[in-house]
């Protein structure tokens, strides 16, 4: 790896200040191997994302990079 690869086109849908309300309309759903589903409510730049992960009994909001999602 090392190779910088561009932006993926969606990383428009979300403004770096915009909060998408979970399940707001386009709110970006991403699933994750080890949290599951999630929503993106926050674009970091350099590839990071802030995602909202709402599971059974624990909500919690991740920081991490797209190469670690995948979309829903």
């Amino acid at each position: 790896s090392g190779v910088n690869l561009p932006p993926k086109p969606a990383l428009g849908r979300v403004s770096p200040t915009m909060k998408a309300a979970p399940g707001a309309a386009g709110a970006e759903k991403v699933s994750s191997p080890r949290f599951g589903v999630g929503t993106v409510v926050r674009d970091l730049g350099d590839g990071k994302v802030q995602v909202v992960f709402d599971n059974d009994k624990t909500r919690v909001a991740k920081t991490l990079h797209r190469d670690f999602l995948s979309p829903v």
